[in-house]
């Protein structure tokens, strides 16, 4: 059997701070990769990794087929675009691989269609490019970090220096709806009001409404009102792909068209739309400063939440207020109905 490798080199400059944090940035992918090893085979294999002539090199698993922004690009062209099942498909199986990331504390941190193949073997979406990610149990939260990632796949929170498991899940959720619709990503834009982007309200008409209240959530603004996990957004999904899928006595509203088109597939695309601008342009930073969170007050945030539900009361009128001293949990976003508040001494101490 022919066995076949891609082989990653890192060139170094002559900045040698630059080459530092390019060695450290580099071992991290290798580090990341071998300790997702076989878990889960939608993720490269690592061969090896190794240091030679000041110059750093990977060896891992070549992947044959096409990323999934050729792929939208090329249908575009044909006028034609990804089916609401394929759509749901390809998302369902990407949340499974994000499981088993997430589970190894790794944050991906660069989720975006040039980073998913469709292998050609099986048709299965394959996550690649491990080369910015955060190993959580060594990264401080409360301490900004370098900005990287795609702008207009990235999060404000990311965009801001800090990053989380919902950053993934927010990177996701924008794949999934332009491959579904073909817009650019510089069109998902965060609004002043906080909530998700703007651009869903103008496919209410086109969209499942349990499908368009899944990227409400997937796409909020703020990292505490997406799902909790990859799990949760998985099980979430398959319900939708379920009812959609399977059928019901009381159909769900159809989009427009056949049901295999969203919205009339756009004319004479141009891949540099899919390289957006900034994604903290559409909002005012000084607004935002402040609210932004970190992960252990957004996983607190979501037992409260979980707890709520579980008795049976109105979780989504719960809302989180973050201050420099604590993590306040309200009712109605009125401080005065203030549940509880959550101090940390540090970020691993509560």
């Amino acid at each position: 059997m022919v066995v076949n490798y891609v082989a990653k080199a890192q060139k170094l400059t002559d900045n040698q701070a630059q080459n530092k944090d390019l060695i450290h940035r580099f071992k991290q992918e290798s580090e990341a990769l071998q300790r997702l090893g076989n878990a889960h085979g939608q993720i490269p294999s690592l061969f090896d990794f190794f240091e030679f002539e000041s110059n750093f090199y990977l060896i891992q698993e070549y992947v044959k087929g096409k990323n999934l922004l050729d792929i939208l690009i090329e249908r575009l062209e044909n006028n034609q675009s990804f089916s609401v099942k394929e759509v749901i498909e390809i998302t369902l199986s990407l949340l499974e691989v994000l499981t088993q990331v997430h589970n190894k504390n790794i944050i991906h941190r660069d989720i975006k269609h040039q980073n998913i193949i469709l292998r050609e073997e099986d048709n299965k979406p394959v996550l690649i490019d491990f080369g910015i990610i955060k190993n959580v149990a060594n990264y401080n939260p409360q301490v900004t970090g370098t900005v990287i990632g795609t702008p207009g796949y990235c999060p404000l929170e990311q965009a801001t220096g800090h990053v989380m498991f919902q950053s993934d899940l927010y990177a996701l959720g924008v794949v999934a709806l332009v491959l579904l619709t073909g817009l650019s990503p510089n069109s998902i834009r965060p609004t002043q009001s906080l909530t998700y982007p703007d651009i869903l309200d103008d496919l209410e008409d086109d969209l499942y409404p349990e499908l368009l209240q899944w990227f409400k959530e997937s796409l909020a603004i703020l990292p505490q009102n997406r799902f909790a996990s990859a799990e949760d957004m998985r099980e979430a999904l398959l319900h939708i792909y379920n009812e959609i899928t399977v059928g019901r006595t009381e159909q769900p509203k159809a989009p427009a068209g056949n049901g295999n088109k969203v919205k009339p597939p756009r004319k004479n695309p141009r891949k540099d739309e899919f390289n957006p601008g900034s994604v903290v342009q559409a909002i005012d930073s000084g607004k935002f400063k402040g609210i932004v969170t970190t992960q252990k007050e957004v996983d607190g945030f979501n037992v409260i939440k979980r707890i709520i539900k579980n008795g049976g009361l109105d979780e989504s009128r719960l809302h989180l207020k973050d201050t420099e001293e604590f993590c306040g949990i309200n009712i109605d976003n009125d401080e005065k109905k203030t549940l509880i508040r959550l101090y940390f001494n540090d970020e691993n101490n509560l």
